[in-house]
């Protein structure tokens, strides 16, 4: 059974921008500015300024056994060499060659580059044994793609189907110079992987009834989601929200499976308003499922519109243990 809830007038919203009020404390109030900074830049430029971290504690090494007694000889400057020097080979190891290694073993490569919109693309990755990566459906990894422009770049997405064979799929918006780059990858391309990372998986159900909510390209892991979790009929509800009805992707493949599983399928769509739910309706959680308190509640997408969600499971008295969120941060 699927219902259908649409804005009168539907039009696409504009992000509100808000003032950031930080909590008492000094400690507190950077961290409240680097966050709003955060969420105002570019994955790229982000990553760029995080890799700038592992910059300045290498150039801060030298200094340390040049400028300080306590490292000019000794068994002190002996220990911390070995400290960096192990610290070094972890982090060379663990990030950069053993990720690598695997990638090439398994062959990995894109097999399909699908067009769901103007921004948004279904990119299906094939290799050798990928079963060994032992990923489930949900989960995200931090991918790579060998083009020029992008192999400097890697980029965390969660699957957006179960692993089917030697496949693996994603879906990718554009938001950014990077993920702009995607929508032009072509089959053949090859990619490395770090990962699987995350919990937002059918294995940490807790209750019998789940609710699977998801909102824009956020959709894609809960359909994933969808297709691994096992559902009961009258107690399986699966809510995707959308500011148009064609935002509202891999809505086919949602609704066959809904039907295959005997899962309620509701689809809001209109522009934002003071709620999770488009602007000029009153709905709850409770008004979908009743039973919502025996229930899991997965959420994905944007973190501002995840929280009006969380607040009104939480009214209905849902426990921490129960909900299980992806948030769409870098």
């Amino acid at each position: 059974m699927e219902h259908e809830f649409q804005h009168p007038c539907p039009q696409r919203h504009r992000r509100a921008h808000h003032v950031v009020r930080p909590p008492h404390g000094a400690g507190r109030s950077i961290t409240s500015i680097i966050l709003a900074v955060r969420q105002h830049l570019p994955y790229e430029l982000w990553h760029a300024v995080h890799l700038t971290t592992y910059l300045a504690v290498a150039l801060s090494i030298p200094h340390q056994f040049t400028m300080d007694n306590m490292f000019e000889t000794g068994w002190a400057r002996a220990w911390w060499i070995g400290l960096y020097a192990a610290t070094t080979f972890s982090l060379l190891a663990y990030r950069v060659l053993l990720p690598l290694v695997r990638s090439l073993r398994l062959g990995l490569r894109v097999s399909r580059v699908e067009e769901l919109a103007d921004d948004v693309v279904a990119i299906t990755i094939t290799g050798r044994g990928v079963d060994r990566l032992d990923v489930a459906a949900g989960q995200f990894l931090h991918w790579r793609f060998w083009t020029p422009s992008l192999v400097g770049q890697q980029h965390p997405f969660s699957l957006s189907a179960a692993p089917r064979g030697n496949s693996l799929r994603i879906t990718v918006r554009s938001l950014g110079r990077g993920t702009a780059r995607m929508m032009e990858l072509k089959p053949g391309t090859r990619v490395s992987v770090q990962g699987p990372y995350g919990v937002f998986t059918a294995r940490a159900r807790t209750r019998d009834a789940v609710v699977l909510v998801g909102s824009g390209v956020g959709i894609a892991p809960v359909r994933a989601v969808l297709e691994e979790t096992d559902t009961l009929p009258g107690r399986s509800l699966v809510v995707l929200r959308a500011s148009a009805p064609e935002e509202l992707y891999h809505l086919d493949e949602v609704q066959t499976l809904c039907a295959a599983k005997g899962a309620h399928l509701v689809m809001l769509t209109g522009p934002r308003g003071d709620s999770w739910v488009p602007a000029g309706q009153d709905l709850r959680l409770t008004d979908l499922a009743p039973w919502l308190g025996q229930a899991d509640v997965y959420l994905c997408g944007p973190r501002s519109w995840m929280e009006l969600v969380e607040a009104d499971a939480r009214a209905a008295g849902i426990a921490q243990a129960q909900l299980h969120a992806e948030r769409f941060d870098f």
